[in-house]
């Protein structure tokens, strides 16, 4: 039938009046299905993970203040949680900010804020907080000990 299919598109293309037009549109829906829906029908179903790749949807975003000079330190977090998290993270944002202030997002959910805790996260902490935003179900490994 994929021949077929092909033959009676390609004669149809040249101009050819078809046989049939309900054979021509039966072959032209076959093709349809076989080359757009099918692929994605059997890469969904044979890789969930590779599927919720394409649809990430989780962006984190860190506020730091530049006159404190904390570039440095945001840079080292970020680049922690995207090595974590790789694959689950749609987009990390480093924002500039002054009057000290140091602010972690995860979803629009302040994670961790500097003002309001009073110090800087530690980066297993903060990947604790991040995870239970973006994955709560995810096992972060030697990072994930309970916080006393």
């Amino acid at each position: 039938m994929y021949f077929n299919t092909w033959r009676a598109i390609i004669s149809r293309l040249k101009g050819n009046p078809a046989p049939d037009g309900s054979v021509f549109l039966k072959h032209f829906i076959f093709l349809l299905n076989f080359i757009i829906i099918f692929p994605f029908i059997i890469l969904r179903q044979l890789n969930k993970k590779w599927w919720h790749e394409l649809h990430m949807t989780n962006k984190i975003t860190i506020t730091y203040c530049t006159q404190c000079r904390w570039l440095l330190r945001t840079a080292w977090m970020a680049q922690e949680l995207l090595t974590t998290f790789d694959g689950e993270i749609a987009a990390l944002t480093l924002i500039p900010g002054t009057g000290g202030i140091f602010e972690v997002t995860a979803n629009d959910q302040t994670v961790w804020s500097r003002k309001a805790e009073g110090c800087f996260p530690e980066i297993t902490e903060l990947k604790q907080r991040v995870r239970d935003v973006i994955a709560p179900d995810r096992d972060l490994g030697h990072s994930d000990k309970k916080l006393i």
